[in-house]
């Protein structure tokens, strides 16, 4: 099968674009799908088909981006679980804090019953 002039560069153009995009995303530390990624960058999901994959099933998109979905559920849970354990010890360095707060008081009281 041969391509056009236009076609093969097109498809430079779309390759660009999508090591473009994947190099973005990992810049970001956000993991995600290739398959999810390509289908953005080549609009398969408005256009009903993918460049280099022929037409496009509704489902096949749809399985594409539940998969890009779910590896977005997945990284958000991780960083809501690391933002709970965050909170949890600064809770316990803030009660440390208090803790030292008053001891200091009650040693600068006594320091001050001592003087007088």
């Amino acid at each position: 099968m041969f391509h056009s002039r236009e076609q093969v560069s097109r498809k430079g153009k779309e390759h660009g674009a999508y090591e473009r995009k994947l190099t973005e995303y990992k810049e970001k530390g956000i993991e995600t799908d290739p398959n999810a990624v390509y289908l953005e960058v080549v609009g398969g999901r408005k256009r009903g088909l993918i460049p280099g994959l022929g037409t496009c099933m509704e489902q096949q998109a749809q399985e594409i981006e539940s998969q890009g979905l779910q590896m977005e559920k997945q990284r958000l849970d991780v960083e809501a679980q690391r933002l709970q354990h965050e909170q949890e010890r600064l809770k316990v360095e803030k009660e440390k804090l208090e803790e030292t707060r008053k001891m200091n008081e009650y040693l600068a009281e006594m320091k001050k019953t001592m003087q007088d």
